[in-house]
């Protein structure tokens, strides 16, 4: 299908809200036509995360996440993007 056929995406012309490469909301994603490279896949996993996962699923995740790569899991939530967002 390639990434130009997923049904919820949509493409900016600049940088999304002035400032990012992409953005996931609740409704899809949308991507800057000038991101950088892997900023669909990053923004892919907000989607997948937020929309397809429970809240026990997301929080096993981010436990594995903290032990695998020993940090704490404030910081696996601010280099998953995670940090200013509530689920």
């Amino acid at each position: 299908m390639g990434i130009k056929g997923l049904k919820y995406l949509k493409w900016a012309k600049d940088l999304v809200d002035g400032h990012a490469w992409g953005k996931f909301n609740k409704a899809g994603v949308i991507l800057a036509e000038a991101m950088r490279p892997g900023t669909e896949y990053h923004e892919a996993f907000h989607f997948v995360f937020h929309l397809y996962l429970t809240h026990k699923q997301r929080e096993k995740i981010l436990d594995e996440a903290s032990k695998r790569f020993n940090i704490p899991r404030s910081k696996v939530k601010e280099k998953l993007g995670l940090e200013k967002i509530f689920y």
